[in-house]
């Protein structure tokens, strides 16, 4: 299955948040699933060093800063415009 996770908050090797969104992108990955990951640029170099790695090898990670990516229509509401401005 194809997977679009969003997870602003992603890292290796560490807890809470950060690590909840990184365990779940490489544990779908685990299972089969083709994932492909949204994350904030702030962890960029610890996400890329830790793609290069044989267990997370072939995840798709894109890169955005998410602030960018809301938009408000006339009534007041937000939608997301997912689109990725790199992938790893």
């Amino acid at each position: 299955m194809k997977l679009l996770i969003s997870t602003y908050a992603c890292l290796p090797n560490r807890g809470s948040d950060h690590g909840v969104g990184w365990n779940w992108t490489t544990e779908a990955h685990r299972l089969g699933h083709e994932v492909w990951a949204l994350v904030s640029p702030a962890h960029r170099n610890a996400i890329e060093a830790a793609c290069r790695s044989d267990a997370v090898a072939g995840v798709h990670i894109a890169v955005q800063a998410f602030a960018k990516l809301l938009t408000k229509i006339p009534d007041g509401r937000f939608y997301i415009v997912a689109t990725a401005n790199e992938t790893v």
